[in-house]
């Protein structure tokens, strides 16, 4: 049994309520994507958020396919295009800098 000195109450939602009913909580749970579609900036408005490394690495977005097309030239300049300092600056200037690059392979957050 885990020990609550604290006695909170602790009450399950569906994530993308969040936003909406965070006026009537003392505090709420919410992924960056729910809380972006809510107004929210995870940068800005959370008390805490979690960095990018090997406690996170289970929600990281990440593109892949099956070793067969691993040199599938359309996929291949999907991800060239992806990487482009304009396409990551969109995506900085759209996301408000919630959304960021993982530069480092898989591997390196495992």
């Amino acid at each position: 049994m885990t020990k609550n000195p604290l006695g909170l109450q602790f009450k399950e939602i569906d994530d993308t309520t969040g936003p909406r009913v965070m006026k009537d909580l003392d505090l709420v749970l919410i992924n960056n994507t729910i809380a972006f579609q809510g107004g929210l900036n995870v940068l800005k408005d959370s008390l805490y958020h979690e960095k990018v490394d090997k406690t996170t690495k289970g929600n990281v977005n990440i593109l892949a396919t099956r070793a067969s097309q691993k040199d599938n030239k359309q996929y291949q300049k999907l991800v060239t295009l992806f990487r482009k300092p304009a396409i990551q600056s969109w995506l900085k200037q759209k996301f408000d800098g919630t959304k960021v690059e993982v530069k480092e392979p898989i591997s390196e957050l495992e």
